[in-house]
């Protein structure tokens, strides 16, 4: 068997984060040169998002992600790792920070996921 006993909670995050994930990035796909229009629609759903999710940890790990990720993309910009063309914030477009966020949470949620999958974690004889 593949995949052990799944927690449906955490597939559900994963599918949950999945599809705003695909979200966002159709959002900064068509919006990106209007940065205050893609920050608002990135904002929103990150809201609809986790109140769907309905969790304060992933709530937290949204935030810290979000500003981890945009600190320490900051940063590389900062020692010429590259740029953006329309930088408002930290050397960064604002909707970065909520990019940042729903990404750390998708990854964080997978990473949960994977956890239960069987052939991904036999050890080696």
């Amino acid at each position: 068997m593949m995949i052990k006993n799944i927690d449906k909670n955490e597939l559900r995050l994963v599918i949950t984060t999945g599809f705003f994930i695909i979200l966002s990035a159709f959002t900064v796909w068509f919006l990106w040169r209007n940065i205050f229009l893609t920050t608002v629609v990135l904002i929103i759903l990150a809201i609809i998002e986790l109140v769907s999710i309905g969790s304060k940890k992933v709530a937290l790990m949204f935030i810290l992600c979000g500003i981890g990720g945009g600190i320490f993309e900051g940063i590389a910009i900062y020692f010429g790792g590259w740029h953006y063309s329309n930088p408002t914030f930290f050397n960064i477009p604002l909707w970065l920070w909520p990019g940042w966020g729903n990404a750390g949470v998708f990854i964080i949620s997978f990473y949960k996921l994977l956890d239960e999958v069987s052939w991904l974690n036999k050890e080696k004889v």
